[in-house]
């Protein structure tokens, strides 16, 4: 794999390793490396990444992330014990409620927060995506990014930086044998048909 990038991520030195495949090419420089928005808040963040068609979301609380079951049970204590707050699983994903009856959050409810609504990462053609939820003071909005920066999100703690390597090599070596059916829709409906929000979707951040 041939990678072309302004920034470096945790599984790049293995270029070094397997050398570059001329034919494997992952541009990363359409967007610029985001940083966790909510890493320093005293809410819960949420930020849900979708690499090579596996959905994995990370809650921030606290300036730590949290992603395992075994991660989220200890979030859930933590919010119970700091706020008064519980875990509950709504609408494929967890979020936080204070009324004490309704706290029950079950393995089953994580699982079902891991399943990706679309394979948005071949729909898309783009080996790595992340989408944000964030408020804009009256509606919540997704926010589509692509080549995001893993490093600096705790990856290299999730994913092996080998793996990540084989993963995205593999994927670009999919598209490259499947090439896409020509869409005469714009960009715009494209991100639109799949469910994002366009006005600030693929952004750009410094």
């Amino acid at each position: 794999m041939k990678i072309i990038s302004k920034f470096k991520d945790y599984y790049d030195y293995y270029v070094g390793i397997y050398g570059e495949d001329p034919l494997l090419v992952f541009d990363r420089r359409g967007d610029l490396p985001i940083f966790n928005p909510s890493i320093e808040e005293e809410e819960v963040g949420r930020t849900v990444f979708y690499i090579t068609d596996e959905k994995i979301p990370i809650y921030w609380y606290k300036g730590c992330p949290y992603y395992t079951w075994e991660d989220v049970q200890k979030l859930d204590a933590l919010l119970k014990k700091d706020k008064n707050e519980g875990l509950i699983y709504s609408a494929g994903s967890l979020s936080t409620i204070r009324k004490k009856y309704y706290w029950r959050l079950t393995k089953k409810d994580y699982l079902e927060t891991l399943k990706a609504e679309k394979p948005f990462n071949t729909l898309l053609r783009e080996p790595i995506l992340c989408k944000d939820n964030l408020y804009n003071g009256k509606t919540m909005q997704s926010e589509l990014n692509k080549n995001v920066k893993l490093a600096d999100w705790g990856f290299p703690n999730i994913i092996p930086a080998n793996e990540m390597w084989q993963r995205i090599s593999a994927f670009l070596g999919y598209l490259k044998d499947h090439q896409p059916i020509p869409n005469k829709q714009t960009d715009k409906e494209k991100i639109l048909s799949h469910g994002f929000d366009y006005k600030k979707s693929f952004r750009h951040r410094k």
